[in-house]
């Protein structure tokens, strides 16, 4: 269960990062339009 739980936080942390990534490129080439 711990491994799970850390595996889950790390992937969550990972997927957060990607999605705020991609929402700062998807906002500046927007805003370029």
């Amino acid at each position: 269960e711990s491994y799970e739980n850390n595996d889950l936080g790390r992937i969550n942390t990972l997927v957060r990062q990607l999605i705020d990534h991609y929402d700062k490129i998807f906002y500046s080439e927007r805003r370029i339009d």
